[in-house]
């Protein structure tokens, strides 16, 4: 999907690896490491997250772990266009790049289905509390997330699939100046692109005016509750209220719980957009204008805009999730004290504090023994 740099025919403007100064390519490389092991490691430390922690097997986050399994996919297609750009073209031949671009592709879409997903998961959250552990279960979840590869990777990777097509928008099939336009592509686009984010949107702002009323009526209800215990009221009548408020207090500590999963995942929305969007409009360029349409250097930048959102997630999770911070801190002095070289114990001292034991307890039982005697 992101090969996405103009390739190796007579009217490349791609900067190659000899006209790149020496700082241009330290820089490079640098960006591109700190990407890759971002993504990868970060994404990986998810998933065992996940796995070894108990409180964090949750029905959300098991999709969280499909989208993590995702972003682990997609440094594949960073490596490649990584070494495409410190070349200045391709050099993996065209199926490669067929291969590729389709892998690139399909993983993109499976990450905002993905965020559709989990978009509709707080939504039930959020409107119907009490429904939504009877509704979404883990096994539900699983099948759903099998049901979307599945999907996703059928449809756009079928025998209709316009291979040649994609791999000549994102700019890594040599020679080729424009595949034709299909339009089968379209609509495969607008059916996984424009829905899931509609719908993303449209999830968004319903549960920001629920949780805008809801605050509104907490609100009357938290000074309602103040006037009432101002009162003198008798104590059973007080018992009663006291019941009610604690019942409300768990309520509204659920609803802000839920509400703090909905902003997080509003910047994890966002974060996907702010990075995806500039790479959407300069493919669709692309698509329609010829590949001529969008110089290389903004083609690169924005194609390398949009991988950093497999680094940002991980990072998104332990700034705003306690609980993922907490095992990503676990993991890290387990694997630290697993990796610390090892101590050659000290046979001689340990010796002598094994016999510096054996006399002092012999000394404290000869002691114990007179004291005895001199009790009798």
């Amino acid at each position: 999907m992101f090969n996405a740099v103009n390739q190796s025919n007579s009217s490349d403007t791609t900067p190659s690896h000899d006209s790149q100064p020496v700082v241009v390519i330290i820089i490079e490389l640098i960006a591109f490491t700190t990407v890759i092991l971002t993504a990868f490691t970060g994404n990986i430390l998810v998933c065992i997250a996940v796995y070894k922690f108990r409180q964090l097997q949750t029905t959300t986050n098991v999709a969280l772990v499909s989208l993590a399994v995702t972003d682990i996919l997609m440094v594949y297609v960073i490596i490649l266009h990584a070494v495409m750009v410190i070349e200045g073209k391709w050099t993996f031949g065209d199926t490669l790049c067929e291969v590729s671009s389709s892998i690139g592709l399909t993983l993109n879409l499976m990450s905002l289905l993905h965020l559709a997903y989990i978009s509709l998961d707080r939504f039930i959250a959020i409107i119907k509390p009490f429904r939504y552990q009877v509704w979404i279960t883990k096994q539900r979840v699983i099948i759903t997330m099998l049901c979307l590869w599945s999907l996703v990777v059928l449809l756009l990777n079928g025998p209709w699939g316009d291979f040649e097509y994609r791999a000549n928008v994102f700019g890594c099939l040599n020679g080729v100046e424009r595949g034709e336009f299909k339009l089968s592509t379209f609509i495969l686009l607008v059916l996984f692109v424009s829905f899931p984010s509609g719908f993303i949107l449209f999830t968004q702002v319903w549960v920001c005016n629920v949780a805008r009323g809801h605050a509104k009526k907490m609100n009357r209800q938290q000074t309602n509750l103040r006037i009432s215990y101002s009162e003198p009221t008798p104590s059973v009548i007080r018992c009663d209220a006291d019941t009610k408020a604690s019942r409300r207090t768990s309520i509204e500590t659920t609803f802000r719980r839920e509400m703090k999963s909905v902003k997080t995942f509003g910047i994890l929305v966002g974060c996907f957009l702010v990075c995806y969007m500039p790479f959407y409009t300069v493919a669709t360029l692309r698509s329609f204008n010829g590949l001529d349409s969008v110089p290389s250097t903004v083609l690169t930048t924005v194609t390398w805009i949009a991988f950093v959102n497999s680094a940002v997630n991980p990072i998104l999770y332990s700034l705003r999730h306690r609980q993922f911070k907490t095992a990503f801190e676990k993991i890290f002095k387990k694997g630290l004290a697993r990796i610390a070289p090892m101590q050659i114990p000290d046979t001689t001292s340990r010796r002598n504090s094994v016999l510096g034991h054996s006399s002092s307890v012999q000394e404290g039982t000869v002691r114990g023994e007179n004291s005895l005697v001199t009790v009798n």
